[in-house]
This record gives C-alpha cells, sequence and structure tokens, in this order.
C-alpha cells in the first residue's frame, strides 16, 4: 500500500485526455493543497502525431505543471482499450493504493471507443474497489465522489 493518499485521482484513456479535460481543475487542486493524480490507460503510440517517448516526456512535463503527485499508466494497447475484468481489476488496484476522495472519469459520451472503455471501466472500477470479498490485493475503498469530465460541447454540464 502506498504512503500518497490522494485527494483527486483523474482516470483518462490517454495521455493528454486529462490536460485537456481536467488540467486546469487539477492545477486548481493543487494550488489549494490538495494531493492530485493522474491514471492513463495507454502510452498513445497510436496517436496521429509524435510517439509513445514523446507523449511520455509531455505526461510529465504536464504532471509537473499541474503538479500532480503522482502519474501512472496502465500500458494497455491504444486503440485497443477493451472492457474487460483484467482491466477493471487493473484500476481497483490503483484506487485501493491511492484511496482518492475524488474520482474524475471521462463522460460516457465518447466518439473514441478507448474513451468509452475507460469510463466504463473505471466507473466499476469505483464500485469494485469497495467489496471487501473480491480477489483483489490491497483493502477495500470507495471513492467519496466521482465526476464526469467531457470533451464535447453538446453534453450539458451540471457544473463549469
Amino acid at each position: 500500500m502506498s504512503d500518497i493518499r490522494l485527494d483527486a485521482l483523474a482516470i483518462a484513456a490517454h495521455r493528454d485526455d486529462i490536460e485537456i479535460t481536467s488540467g486546469g481543475l487539477m492545477i486548481k487542486f493543487a494550488d489549494l493543497g490538495y494531493k492530485t493524480g493522474a491514471l492513463d490507460f495507454t502510452r498513445g503510440e497510436m496517436g496521429s502525431n509524435g510517439d509513445a517517448d514523446m507523449r511520455e516526456r509531455e505526461a510529465d512535463a504536464a504532471a509537473s505543471v499541474m503538479g500532480l503527485a503522482i502519474r501512472e499508466n496502465l500500458g494497455l494497447p491504444d486503440a485497443d482499450v477493451e472492457f474487460s475484468r483484467e482491466n477493471i481489476l487493473k484500476v481497483v488496484r490503483v484506487l485501493r493504493r491511492y484511496r482518492p476522495r475524488l474520482v474524475i472519469l471521462p463522460n460516457s459520451e465518447q466518439r473514441h471507443p478507448d474513451h468509452f472503455h475507460s469510463h466504463e471501466i473505471a466507473r466499476e472500477a469505483c464500485y469494485f474497489a469497495g467489496l471487501r470479498k473480491l480477489d483483489c490485493e490491497g483493502e477495500p475503498f470507495r471513492p467519496h465522489k466521482i465526476l464526469f469530465s467531457t470533451y464535447y460541447r453538446d453534453v450539458e454540464p451540471s457544473f463549469v
């Protein structure tokens, strides 16, 4: 178990998704003294611009700008994030390790399949992480609050 306890954890499919959807919020939280983190599902190797190594350097620089306490990457294949029990348990382990009070997930209305599957995986992991009898390492834990971020203007936000 980690010594770091997060106040907020942003989760997304690709390196740069969190910066696009929640970067300002993560900066604001860090400025207010909250411990924040990010979990990327893929290395971004299928992106039209750059490659996985370049995206890693950019993600590290962005983590510094956002004031993140941690940034992890699950290493799932880009453009092939699958909704599976195995992937849910990978996220459960992260949630149990850092025990974030707030989790920020991609909204379910997504054009890119990786974004949609990341929403499904992370949402279910937030529930399963709290099950005492789940066969997965770490102490049971469930986030206090889940927020959904969006990429689209046609989604009606509950707050801005």
